[in-house]
């Protein structure tokens, strides 16, 4: 049986047979795939932990100023975040963030969607 356009024509009209098998198994692989992307894009990729007495003096001043967030000493980065703090410095950092950002992120959507 064949399935899809059929290259020939019945009654003046494309005989087209039943393509449901194959757009199911397509949509299956597809958000199978978006599935895994955004799983390696969030999960943890490098983990830093420094220790030593300077790090409490300088968490415990960092408390003081409400500044915690932006100077994250310790923790884990994901794909995504490594490319956002690329760009933090503004300048030619932004333009390595970007094109990061493009290659890591956007193209591989990009293929997937255009399956």
């Amino acid at each position: 049986a064949r399935r899809g356009l059929v290259p020939y024509r019945v009654r003046g009209r494309w005989d087209v047979a039943c393509a449901l098998p194959e757009t199911a198994f397509q949509l299956a692989l597809l958000s199978a795939t978006l599935y895994f992307l955004v799983r390696a894009w969030t999960a943890p990729l490098i983990a830093r932990h420094v220790s030593g007495s300077f790090l409490r003096l300088f968490a415990v001043d960092a408390a003081r100023l409400g500044d915690s967030n932006e100077r994250r000493i310790n923790g884990e980065y994901s794909l995504v975040e490594l490319g956002l703090l690329a760009g933090q410095g503004g300048g030619l950092d932004a333009g390595l963030s970007a094109t990061f950002i493009m290659f890591m992120v956007i193209g591989p959507v990009a293929r997937t969607v255009s399956q």
